[in-house]
């Protein structure tokens, strides 16, 4: 049996495309009910995002929100606004992703809320933060990767700044939202009260950067240094006969494995090489030995002998690749993901001790496909009365 520890918890999402959804997903995985409202027309924007599935579902919308419960609320309309309060009376959490200032102006006040509800827990993720000179600023992932240093540092040297190519500030604010909630959901138990907790993408990402952030603090703004480290060597992407390898040597005692596993003792008498700080100034010379060995063997080759040696290597994959790997370490909370390529993808990336396969694929929600069940169950709001809300907008079914 997998662990709940979130059992019981609900949470109204109210999240677009990855930072929150991403969020609510680990509550989900963690046992919680997530409740997604979503505008009756169109919903998130994610669902329109390609590829699609055999019934016309996004793949990417399904990774982020299978097993949650789309509740689809109009939330400009005041009887739209009237039942998101009165879900938030049975709620732990709510969430939302919007810009500051977005739910005071559709008439729906934190402060009130948290008056009206002192258990529930509220996060907001933006950009820059509530309360700043640039909280009204959009932001995507991409415009946070240029404004926190993160892409000037990316590349290589000779080449323009380079964007990462996943959405890495959305995903590493989905974490710190996640643990945020949990702290508070845990600090809740000891007060019996909740919080209002205000999250930067910024923020988020430059608490993450630590290596590029020590070294500033050394007096030392990071440059693009390609696939080297820009403090250790050698660590970088080699070549050989049928592709690619990345040997990660960063200090002396994995460097002298390195250098009795590629058959060059000499190294560890040659002056250039006698420490991680000469190697890094001598870098040039020494990617330029070690790759004349990776160039003359298989990438195959290069993994089997250095790993053997106990030093960090590995063959560059593709992403399918990378998958069949994940399918063969055979550890649960893998789920099935539908699409034009089935494939099967971590849900929770820890393991308990004696947990259990489950291997449980959640269905994507339709869209206001759980409205009104929540608003029956929830609010004892009666069918009739949904069948009125439905016909004038307010809600979808």
């Amino acid at each position: 049996m997998r662990l709940r520890p979130l059992a019981g918890i609900r949470v109204l999402d109210l999240t677009r495309v990855i930072s929150g959804p991403f969020c609510s997903r680990l509550l989900l995985s963690l046992g919680a009910e997530v409740l997604k409202i979503e505008n009756p027309r169109g919903g998130d924007d994610a669902r329109f995002f390609a590829p699609f599935r055999a019934d016309g579902e996004s793949v990417f919308f399904g990774l982020l929100n299978s097993g949650k419960q789309s509740v689809a609320l109009d939330l400009k309309s005041e009887a739209g606004r009237s039942l998101l309060l009165r879900l938030a009376a049975h709620a732990d959490v709510l969430m939302d992703n919007f810009a500051p200032g977005t739910l005071e102006r559709l008439g729906i006040d934190p402060a009130a809320i948290e008056e009206r509800c002192p258990r529930l827990i509220q996060l907001s993720i933006s950009g820059f933060g509530a309360g700043t000179p640039v909280s009204a600023r959009p932001a995507y992932d991409a415009t946070i990767q240029a404004l926190s240093g993160l892409m000037q540092a990316t590349g290589f040297p000779d080449s323009p700044p380079l964007l990462l190519g996943e959405a890495v500030v959305d995903q590493i604010t989905a974490l710190y939202a996640a643990i945020a909630i949990e702290a508070a959901l845990l600090e809740r138990e000891r007060t019996g009260r909740g919080q209002r907790l205000d999250l930067s993408m910024l923020d988020a990402m430059l608490a993450t950067m630590t290596e590029y952030v020590s070294a500033f603090g050394g007096g030392r703004t990071p440059q693009r240094s390609g696939n080297r480290h820009p403090i250790s060597a050698p660590y970088n992407c080699y070549s050989c006969r049928d592709g690619y390898v990345v040997v990660a040597a960063a200090n002396d005692r994995l460097f002298e494995r390195l250098a009795r596993a590629m058959d060059h003792p000499a190294w560890l008498e040659d002056p250039r090489y006698r420490s991680d700080a000469l190697r890094r100034e001598n870098v040039e010379a020494l990617d330029r030995e070690i790759e004349a060995w990776t160039e003359a063997r298989t990438a195959a080759e290069v993994s089997r002998a250095v790993v053997a040696a106990g030093v960090p290597c590995a063959a560059v994959q593709d992403l399918g690749e990378a998958l069949e790997m994940l399918e063969s370490l055979g550890r649960p909370n893998r789920v099935p993901v539908d699409g034009p390529r089935p494939l099967k993808v971590p849900v929770l990336p820890w393991v308990a001790a004696g947990e259990a396969e489950s291997g449980d694929a959640a269905s994507v929600p339709r869209l206001g496909g759980a409205t009104g069940e929540v608003l029956g169950r929830l609010l004892d709001v009666r069918a009739e009365e949904i069948a009125l809300l439905a016909a004038e907008g307010v809600i979808g079914t």
